[in-house]
């Protein structure tokens, strides 16, 4: 096995981080072991502190965004919009960036409805201006789909998804493609017993909606690799903290942190075998 470079401070000049690298190599040969295969993300969410520093994150022409990868240039749209706050690129780098990607991870949780806004002349030149739409969940006062339980971001969707690999697929030269979070959340509610809090039939329900409508997409040509459902275990979930449940298996919160398969995690096993 291949060892990952890790190095200190972030970078490259940083020098061998050995105690990262003996991490990583522990953590990946114990999965190994256990007959899990590794899916590794490099960025997700969070730069590492040293390059967010040199760089500057996303406002600098050194990280791209989908249309620069497949076409080596942005939206002639977005150029109209954004001007030059938007980096440009030379010739050299259009071809070093143009199809520089093995595979596209997609995150789908929910869709929204978008309705076009008319630029404001007097409006602060920001992303949250840029992009001139207005989302909502709503439609005529119904909601796009039923509201996941505890949550008040994500409606049941699942035929969004198929769109959205679709859209990707014409709009892209047929990406491969990875679905690298998908799921649906629950309340946390201490007061069930640990056997009633098990059982957790609409996600599995949620699952197999999605599934099914991945399976479609591919029927149509998209070229879907590999799905992941969002969590494994219930988990610190960004502002929600530990009031929602994400995951496959419980965590007792009570217990020592012990973690139970729900009904859906013996489900999806089964599944998937």
């Amino acid at each position: 096995m291949n060892t990952a470079r890790l190095r200190c401070n972030g970078s490259l000049s940083g020098g061998i981080n050995q105690e990262g690298i003996d991490h990583y190599n522990n953590l990946i040969n114990e999965l190994l072991l256990n007959g899990i295969t590794p899916f590794v993300t490099i960025f997700h969410f969070d730069s590492p502190q040293a390059l967010q520093e040199k760089y500057g994150g996303f406002l600098s022409r050194s990280i791209m965004f989908m249309e620069p990868l497949v076409f080596g240039h942005y939206p002639s749209i977005m150029r109209s919009l954004v001007k030059d706050r938007l980096p440009t690129f030379t010739k050299e780098e259009e071809i070093m960036v143009k199809g520089s990607f093995d595979f596209i991870g997609i995150n789908y949780y929910t869709s929204r409805y978008a309705k076009n806004l008319q630029p404001d002349p007097h409006a602060t030149p920001e992303y949250s201006t840029d992009y001139l739409t207005n989302t909502t969940a709503y439609k005529d006062g119904i909601p796009i789909g039923p509201l996941a339980p505890g949550n008040s971001f994500i409606y049941i969707y699942p035929i969004g998804l198929q769109k959205l690999l679709e859209f990707m697929n014409l709009e892209y030269q047929s990406p491969t493609i990875y679905i690298t979070e998908n799921g649906i959340t629950e309340k946390r509610d201490d007061s069930l017993e640990v056997t009633e809090a098990l059982k957790d039939p609409y996600r599995i329900n949620n699952i197999l909606q999605h599934l099914l409508k991945i399976h479609a997409a591919m029927q149509n040509g998209v070229n879907v690799k590999g799905y992941f459902y969002w969590s494994l275990f219930d988990d610190f979930e960004w502002g929600d903290g530990y009031r929602l449940r994400f995951g496959l298996y419980y965590i007792d919160f009570k217990d020592n942190l012990k973690r139970i398969p729900k009904q859906s995690a013996l489900w999806y096993k089964d599944f998937i075998l």
